[in-house]
């Protein structure tokens, strides 16, 4: 029976290209994943302080009533909507 030393195994697995657990992309599907609930508790509070806005402070914004009207009313797994952006 063959043992091998823990730096050989190591150096094992690297030259062989096989792995012992999970990849780098599942890593970051999983960090992803786990990122979900904060990015829509930020989404919710966004569109709540967007629709607190003044119709003033809208319309320097570039904004209508009717725009923040259709954003709010979207649910919270939905990504907020990119600003217009007026074409000569």
């Amino acid at each position: 029976m063959t043992y091998l030393s823990l730096k050989n195994r190591e150096t094992a697995v690297f030259e062989t290209g096989h792995s012992f657990g999970i990849g780098l992309d599942s890593l970051m599907s999983i960090r992803s994943i786990l990122k979900l609930p904060r990015r829509w508790r930020e989404r919710v509070q966004e569109r709540r302080y967007l629709s607190e806005l003044s119709d003033h402070v809208l319309s320097d914004i570039g904004l209508t009533r009717w725009d923040v009207t259709r954003e709010a009313a979207k649910p919270f797994w939905q990504p907020l909507a990119r600003a217009r952006q007026d074409h000569d």
